[in-house]
């Protein structure tokens, strides 16, 4: 599976009360995704294991706001992380997401994900450029293992526009990566949906609204009738922050913030 795509996204980060009050709004215009209409509860888990270089270019580069960024990451999904596993990257450019993503063989990553410290490139990926590129940029960068990622995430498609997205993340935790692996014993998680990510939301629920080219007037509507105040909110740089002392207390890492 290879996929190829350029979006907007914007993010809030609202109080569970309102999750239902918006899911009965959004489901006007969309339906639950694949993932989320197979699950049991309507939701499933992510699992994203982030590379950065040693002085952690890509998180620098959300610090300060960069016009131009990019991010590796490999995904899979599922309660115990052994779901297909994606290779993805993610760029910013001035405000525009530009994603790229191809899905390798679980035997081809479980070669690397136990067998080395390095990515390896699989010829037998659904398409050799994306997973060379990948490869590429984690060489030039020298990028290896930065943090494990993961979260439940309820996610609906538009019924109207060409494309549309909204998506719901919950119990956004972080662990220390162990090499390439994507499975970890259960223990060792760190929270992030904590009143200081979550702006003092104890429960707070990361919103994303995704669309092509310009908002749906639905979204438009979603975000007036709630009131909602856009904000980022990454994942990535949430786990480097809230865990720097702890995950790299040995490293003089000091990242310069945005002014």
């Amino acid at each position: 599976m290879q996929l190829d795509f350029q979006r907007y996204e914007c993010k809030y980060v609202i109080p569970e009360h309102l999750h239902d009050q918006i899911v009965d709004f959004v489901q006007c215009y969309s339906h639950p995704d694949t993932f989320t209409e197979s699950s049991k509860d309507n939701r499933y888990v992510i699992t994203s294991l982030y590379l950065d270089s040693p002085d952690m270019i890509c998180h620098q580069a959300k610090e300060l706001k960069s016009l131009n960024r990019f991010k590796l990451r490999i995904r899979t999904y599922g309660e115990e992380a052994d779901g297909p596993v994606f290779f993805e990257i993610k760029r910013k450019i001035k405000g525009v997401i530009f994603k790229r993503r191809v899905q390798t063989r679980r035997s081809s990553w479980m070669e690397c994900e136990y067998g080395s410290d390095k990515l390896l490139k699989d010829p037998n990926a659904r398409n050799v450029d994306v997973m060379s590129e990948f490869v590429e940029l984690a060489e030039r960068y020298n990028m290896g293992p930065a943090m494990l990622v993961r979260y439940t995430r309820e996610a609906y498609e538009s019924d109207i526009d060409t494309y549309g997205r909204v998506t719901f993340d919950r119990k956004i935790a972080s662990h220390f990566p162990e090499g390439y692996r994507l499975q970890t014993d259960g223990s060792g998680w760190f929270n992030l949906d904590d009143p200081i990510a979550m702006g003092g939301l104890a429960t707070g629920t990361v919103l994303e609204l995704k669309f092509a080219n310009r908002a749906p007037m639905w979204m438009t509507d979603l975000v007036q009738r709630f009131r909602l105040q856009m904000r980022g909110f990454s994942k990535y740089s949430t786990a480097i922050n809230q865990g720097l002392d702890y995950y790299y207390p040995k490293h003089d890492i000091r990242i310069p913030k945005a002014a």
